[in-house]
């Protein structure tokens, strides 16, 4: 809702309420791939990390176990792009749908 004034600026110019809901959700599809690959290169990362760490298990060999597979990493990207979608459709759906003259005034 932090966007509404300048989607209202955008629906009075005369843009449509889909086409500032696709901005958004570019927007939105954008954060999210960085966000899952930022994410996946720190999951990977933290998980070598304490693979490495020793079991308590008093053989110095031992190492804690990790399962770092393709299906792990690719089920959490597929919830993140989910839910980064989902928080940019939502409320850009919700403003859009607003009455511009509104929100530009104050009262929205």
């Amino acid at each position: 809702m932090e966007k509404a004034r300048d989607i209202a600026i955008m629906r009075s110019i005369g843009m449509p309420s889909d086409a500032v809901v696709a901005i958004f959700l570019i927007e939105g599809l954008a954060v999210g791939v960085a966000g899952v690959l930022l994410g996946c290169l720190a999951g990977w990362g933290l998980g070598a990390v304490i693979h490495m760490a020793p079991a308590p298990t008093g053989n110095p060999h031992d190492t804690l176990p990790m399962t770092l597979t393709a299906d792990l990493f690719g089920a959490a990207g597929l919830i993140g792009m989910a839910a980064s979608l989902a928080a940019a459709w939502l409320p850009a759906r919700r403003a859009a749908a607003a009455d511009p003259l509104s929100i530009i005034r104050g009262a929205a």
